[in-house]
C-alpha cells in the first residue's frame, strides 16, 4: 500500500514539474524553525548588523531568509532515487555559522543529513544577506564556518520549490 501512495506522489510531482520549472530540491524548514533560527541568531549574537533577515527582493520570488536547504538546484531527475522521499519529515542539526563580507551574505552551517546529499559544498541555509541584489546562493561560496556554541535542530520536508510556492514565515 505504502509504495502506491508513493507512486501517487511520484505521478503528481512529476504533472506539477511539467507546469512549472522548479527552482530547487530543498529540505524546507517549518515556521517555527524559522522564527528560532532568527532568535538564536540574536541569542547567540551572530547577526551582522544592517543585513537583512527575511523577505528579499522580489527577483527571487519574495523568498524568506532561515527558510530551506538546498540538496540541488533546480528538480531531480525522474530516475533519481531522492524523489521517493519527497514530503519526508527531516530534522535539521544547526551546528555552525559563517559569513562572507565580500559577498554580503551569512548563513547557518548544518550537520550533513543521512541520504540527502547536497550538491551545493558545505549544507547550509542562507540567513542573512546584505541588500536586496545578493542572490541568495552565494552562500554556497562561504569559506569560514564556525562552529555555535550551542548548536540547536529546527525541522523540516523534503520539497522542490517554486516561484508561485515559496512560503512566507
Amino acid at each position: 500500500m505504502k509504495s502506491s501512495k508513493h507512486l501517487q506522489q511520484f505521478v503528481e510531482q512529476v504533472i506539477m514539474e511539467q507546469q512549472e520549472r522548479p527552482l530547487y530540491t530543498a529540505i524546507v524548514v517549518d515556521s517555527l524553525g524559522a522564527m528560532k533560527m532568527r532568535r538564536e541568531m540574536q541569542k547567540q549574537d551572530l547577526a551582522v548588523d544592517r543585513w537583512l533577515t527575511s523577505n528579499i527582493h522580489p527577483a527571487h520570488g519574495n523568498q524568506q531568509l532561515s527558510h530551506h536547504m538546498t540538496i540541488t538546484p533546480g528538480s531531480l531527475k525522474p530516475t533519481d532515487s531522492l524523489r521517493m522521499r519527497l514530503n519526508q519529515d527531516v530534522t535539521v542539526r544547526v551546528v555552525g555559522w559563517g559569513f562572507d563580507r565580500s559577498l554580503g551574505v551569512a548563513a547557518w552551517q548544518v550537520e550533513p543529513i543521512t541520504g540527502f546529499p547536497v550538491k551545493s559544498g558545505v549544507p547550509h541555509i542562507t540567513a542573512q544577506m546584505e541588500n536586496e541584489t545578493v542572490k541568495p546562493f552565494k552562500a554556497a561560496k562561504i569559506k569560514n564556518w564556525r562552529k555555535l556554541a550551542e548548536p540547536f535542530t529546527v525541522h523540516g520536508t523534503f520539497k522542490i520549490g517554486r516561484a508561485s510556492c515559496r512560503e512566507r514565515v
